[in-house]
């Protein structure tokens, strides 16, 4: 088995299997990827073979391989993989003021998982000491931010997106109310 390894969540884990068998001229093999995916069943004519599975969500994950010889002899091993959290990608768009400092801008986010098979939480801090507020994406991955600032000056307009896994991403906007 291949050693213990590390991957991002979207990422492709690979890993090269070899086995001995003195009597086997044939064998089939499972292998179970660790994250509820269905258990794949492979057809070997060597003694080697070559892992390739893409993980689309954050788990400490165990890979179990088991393989069979025409003689029903079985054998196997395990490797542990690591599948990291990746934080969303957040861009926000151009910001327009108004009259008596009226903010509105909009964004949207990224991710490198599914992101059908997700939750975010989409945050917005106007940097006028307002409290933060939470955003309700529309059309799944965008969303919109209307904001009126009380003072004259700079701002700093922070946006945050978190998955279900903890990940967070941000972006910020300098806004200037004259």
């Amino acid at each position: 088995m291949p050693a213990a390894s590390s991957v991002s969540e979207g990422a492709i884990y690979h890993g090269n299997v070899s086995f001995t068998d003195a009597d086997g001229r044939a064998w089939t093999a499972t292998v179970d990827y660790g994250d509820n995916t269905p258990v794949e069943r492979l057809t070997l004519t060597t003694r080697g073979f070559a892992l390739d599975h893409r993980y689309p969500e954050a788990c400490a994950c165990t890979v179990t391989v088991t393989v069979t010889d025409d003689h029903g002899q079985t054998g196997g091993g395990t490797v542990a993989v690591q599948v990291t959290s990746v934080p969303p990608v957040v861009t926000l768009g151009v910001a327009s003021i108004g009259l008596l400092g009226a903010y509105s801008s909009s964004g949207s986010f990224s991710d490198a998982q599914d992101l059908s098979t997700d939750t975010y939480t989409v945050t917005v801090n106007y940097g006028d000491k307002s409290p933060t507020q939470k955003l309700t994406p529309v059309n799944g991955t965008h969303f919109n931010m209307s904001h009126t600032y009380p003072l004259l000056g700079t701002f700093t307009v922070t946006v945050t997106v978190t998955d279900d896994d903890g990940a967070a991403g941000t972006a910020t906007q300098s806004v200037l109310v004259l």
